[in-house]
């Protein structure tokens, strides 16, 4: 065995070291400026200590062999200090830190074979301050902080290999730092947190191969941090969690198959944005945006087959948005902008055949819009504006075959506008604008509502209802093609409506067209333009 216990205080000192042989051990302490220390050990159970206290100085660590520890400390004031070490084996261990008012230093550090393990933190007012890390191999695991009132510091990591393992931290008001993360193999996973007042830090991470795992969490007043997430293969995850942060950013995209995007924004979030990116096909994105969340954004494309998106924005929701594109058969969207949901807006467009968009603004719902369009065969729209419903736009749009389109606006309904247009052929639209009942069992009317269909084809279907005590409310339906049908109902008897109009227009061949009307003061006007049309009209109770 053989010990070294070495101080460099002096200026311009170079130290080399070398050991062979097993159970050797050595320390190195730089306390002045400019000093050098380069230390290789080759065998087993090696050890080796550098502390970096003062500046520009430099230490080089090599290790070949099984059960190495290096610790590494850059403190106490240390400036500008530099060091570099490499581990090559099994079981290798490294200890860093850059903490304590350290400024300007770099350490760079290696590690090639399995169950190799790195802690490193940059903390107690660490700034400026970088770290660079390389592990090859399978099982091996990095621990990195930046923590503790520092700011401007980097945190680069790569893995390359099996089951590898990366748990990174900002925390406790950090600011303006950087950690970024690659992976590259099969079943790796990433832990990428950033809390307790941290702002301004980005985070990045990148993975490669199949089945890889990431967490990303934004907690207890995070605010102004970016995270980027880029995964290529198959089977990968992403989880996502914030609770109580502004003006955070979540960038992430997926290219493989049977990848998952999923998590949540919460609690007094505000101005938050996540935008998510899928290519390929069966994969899935599941996120929420809830608990008095505002000015919040969730923007969403996956273009393949068979992809699902299931987003929400809850509870004391207002001035939210969700914008969703889906390229591709077989997709399906499940949209939620409910509880306390007001200026709201809900921007889908889906291409391809086979697709399904089911919606909902609901609960006490004020002032919310929803775009939705579908291109393609076979597509269906099911949702709606409901529970206190007032001063909604709803925009529902197919072109197509075999289309169906079934939506409402009711409870409470008032001064609301529904417009759907479908083209194709074979289309079918079922709407609704409804009056609810109050926890008393009394009913409230639905008042100054406005819809709007326009069917372009062959063998459409239209059925329109403005119904239970309905008021000043309007349908225009507008059908242009052959064998086409569509039934407009307002009021429901014996529960009497009021000065509500109906207006259709046909022009084709072989159209039917049917108005019942049931209150006071109700117009209705049929035109029809073409051969062997059929129109029937009926209104009851009151002088229409």
């Amino acid at each position: 065995m053989l010990l070294l216990v070495s101080h460099l205080r002096a200026q311009d000192n170079t130290l080399i070291v070398e050991q062979s042989g097993q159970g050797n051990s050595a320390a190195i302490s730089q306390t002045g400026r400019g000093q050098y220390a380069e230390l290789l050990q080759d065998g087993s159970a090696n050890q080796a200590t550098i502390n970096q206290v003062g500046a520009d100085n430099a230490a080089l660590v090599n290790q070949s062999g099984d059960l190495n520890q290096i610790t590494l400390d850059q403190t106490e004031g240390s400036y500008a200090n530099f060091l570099n070490a490499n581990q090559t084996g099994n079981g290798n261990r490294i200890s860093h830190l850059q903490g304590y008012a350290g400024l300007y230093n770099q350490a760079n550090m290696t590690q090639k074979g399995t169950e190799n393990y790195i802690s490193s933190r940059q903390a107690y007012n660490s700034n400026s301050n970088q770290m660079t890390v390389s592990q090859q191999g399978d099982y091996n695991q990095i621990e990195g902080w930046q923590t503790r009132s520092s700011f401007g510091n980097e945190m680069t990591i790569s893995q390359r290999g099996n089951l590898n393992r990366a748990y990174l931290y900002q925390t406790y008001n950090m600011r303006s730092s950087e950690m970024t993360v690659t992976q590259e193999g099969e079943n790796n996973h990433a832990n990428l947190i950033q809390e307790f007042g941290t702002r301004n830090n980005e985070a990045n991470l990148m993975q490669s191969g199949d089945n890889h795992r990431a967490f990303v969490s934004y907690w207890d007043y995070a605010s102004k941090n970016l995270f980027n997430a880029y995964q290529t293969g198959n089977g990968h995850s992403i989880n996502f969690q914030s609770w109580s942060g502004s003006l955070n950013q979540v960038n992430a995209e997926q290219r493989g198959q049977r990848n998952r995007l999923s998590g949540s924004q919460t609690h007094a979030s505000v101005f938050n944005r996540l935008t998510a990116i899928q290519v390929g096909s069966n994969n899935q994105v599941d996120f929420s945006q809830r608990v008095s969340v505002k000015y919040d954004n969730i923007t969403v494309a996956q273009v393949g087959n068979n992809n699902i998106a299931s987003l929400s924005q809850r509870f004391n929701s207002d001035h939210n948005e969700i914008d969703l594109t889906q390229h591709g058969d077989a997709n399906s969207a499940t949209l939620n902008q409910d509880v306390s949901s007001e200026y709201n807006r809900l921007d889908t467009d889906q291409t391809g055949t086979g697709n399904q968009i089911t919606f909902m603004q609901n609960s006490v719902s004020f002032r919310n819009e929803a775009n939705l369009t579908q291109n393609g065969e076979r597509n269906r729209i099911e949702g709606g504006q409901h529970s206190k419903s007032e001063d909604n736009l709803m925009t529902l749009s197919q072109t197509g075959d075999d289309n169906q389109i079934t939506a409402s606006q009711s409870a409470y309904s008032s001064n609301n506008t529904m417009t759907v247009m479908q083209t194709g052929n074979n289309n079918t639209a079922r709407l609704l604008q409804s009056a609810g009942v109050t926890y008393y069992g009394d009913f409230v009317g639905s008042r100054y509502n406005e819809m709007t269909v326009i069917q372009s084809g062959d063998r459409n279907f239209a059925e329109v209802g403005q119904s239970v005590i309905s008021s000043y409310n309007t349908a225009d339906v507008e059908q242009t093609g052959n064998d086409n049908q569509v039934y407009v109902t307002q009021g429901t008897y014996p529960n009497k409506s009021t000065d509500s109009d109906a207006v259709i227009y046909q022009f084709g061949n072989a159209n039917l067209a049917t108005v019942s009307q049931f209150g006071l003061n109700m117009a209705a006007a049929v035109q029809q333009s073409g051969n062997g049309n059929t129109v029937t009209v009926t209104q009851m109770n009151g002088s229409n």
